[in-house]
C-alpha cells in the first residue's frame, strides 16, 4: 500500500517532457513527398532550421547516409532531418537530489529499405520490419546466430580448456560450414542445454509486436526495441514514403537513474504520440502505374 502511494506521488510530481508550446515547423521535400513536422523546443542549443536538410532525393543516400545501428535499426541507410531533446525530472523531495530520471532524444529521419515493399502501406511495412529483424538477428550470419556459433565453439573445444585460439578456429569452421558433422552433432547432444542458456543470456531481443496505428490521417507502424526486451530503449514510429523508403521517428530513452521507469515511461509514450501528431506527409504527385 505504501509503495503504491509512493509511486503515485512520484508520478504526479514528475515534471518535464517535450516543450510543445515552443515548437517550430520544418518541411523536407523527398522526391514526390513533402514531409511536414513540428519539432518541440529542445534542451540542447537550438539549431537554426536552415541547418537541417530541406530537400532530399534517393540519390542522397549514396553520399549523405549514416549507417543506422546494427542492432536497433539493422543497418538501414539513414539520413537525419531533425532532432530534439527533453527530460523528465523527479520531484524536488525525491531522494536523488533533483537528477533527471531520463533524457529523451527524438530524431526524425528517412531510411532506405533493403528490399522493396509490395505496396507502400503500413501493413506491408509492418511485415517487412518483422521479417527484417528476424533475418538480421536469427538467420545464418545474423547477430544471434553468431552468438550461438560462438557458444558451440566454446563447448566443442572444452577438451583443450576452450583456449581462445581454438575457440576462434572452430568458430570459423562453423561459419564456413567446415565443422565435422559427427563431432558437431555430439557437441550439440552433450552441451545443448548449456548452449541454449548461454544464447538466451547474451542474445538480442527481436521485436515481435508491430502495431499499425493511424494518428490524424497518417498511417504508422509503432514498435519498441530493447536489447533484452524487458524494457524499451527506443520507441519507433515508421511510415512508408514509397516502396523503397520509410519515414522514421525514433524516441531514444537515456536513463540517468535506474529502476525509475514506473515514474516516467508511460508519460513518455503518451508524449511521443503527441509529437507524432505534428508529422505528416503530403503527396505531390499521383502514383504511376
Amino acid at each position: 500500500m505504501l509503495n503504491t502511494l509512493k509511486q503515485k506521488l512520484v508520478q504526479s510530481g514528475t515534471h518535464g517532457g517535450p516543450d510543445l508550446e515552443h515548437s517550430w515547423s520544418h518541411q523536407v521535400r523527398f522526391d514526390t513527398a513533402q514531409i511536414h513536422l513540428l519539432k518541440p523546443g529542445s534542451l540542447i542549443e537550438e539549431r537554426v532550421p536552415s541547418s537541417y536538410p530541406c530537400q532530399l532525393d534517393a540519390a542522397d543516400f549514396a553520399t549523405n547516409q549514416a549507417q543506422a545501428s546494427q542492432l536497433r535499426r539493422t543497418l538501414h541507410p539513414h539520413i537525419t532531418i531533425a532532432s530534439t531533446l527533453w527530460q523528465y525530472r523527479q520531484p524536488r523531495w525525491y531522494k536523488h537530489r533533483h537528477e533527471p530520471f531520463t533524457l529523451v532524444t527524438a530524431i526524425w529521419g528517412v531510411e532506405k529499405l533493403k528490399r522493396s515493399l509490395v505496396e507502400p502501406t503500413s501493413t506491408a511495412l509492418a511485415q517487412y520490419l518483422k521479417d527484417d529483424y528476424q533475418h538480421h538477428f536469427n538467420d545464418q550470419g545474423g547477430h544471434n546466430w553468431q552468438i550461438r556459433q560462438k557458444a558451440i565453439a566454446y563447448c566443442a573445444t572444452r577438451e583443450y580448456l576452450s583456449e581462445p585460439a581454438r575457440v576462434e578456429a572452430y568458430y570459423q569452421q562453423l561459419v564456413n560450414g567446415e565443422a565435422n558433422p559427427a563431432h558437431l552433432a555430439q557437441v550439440l547432444a552433450d552441451y545443448g542445454d548449456y548452449i541454449d542458456s548461454a544464447v538466451n543470456a547474451d542474445a538480442a531481443h527481436v521485436p515481435t509486436l508491430f502495431e499499425e496505428v493511424t494518428i490524424g490521417a497518417m498511417p504508422w507502424v509503432r514498435f519498441e526495441w530493447g536489447y533484452h526486451g524487458f524494457r524499451p530503449d527506443n520507441l519507433y514510429y515508421a511510415s512508408p514514403l514509397d516502396t523503397e523508403h520509410l519515414l522514421l521517428l525514433d524516441f531514444s530513452f537515456n536513463r540517468l537513474l535506474p529502476d525509475t521507469d514506473q515514474y516516467w515511461l508511460e508519460r513518455a509514450r503518451e508524449d511521443a504520440t503527441k509529437v507524432v501528431t505534428g508529422t505528416t506527409v503530403q503527396r505531390l504527385a499521383l502514383p504511376q502505374d
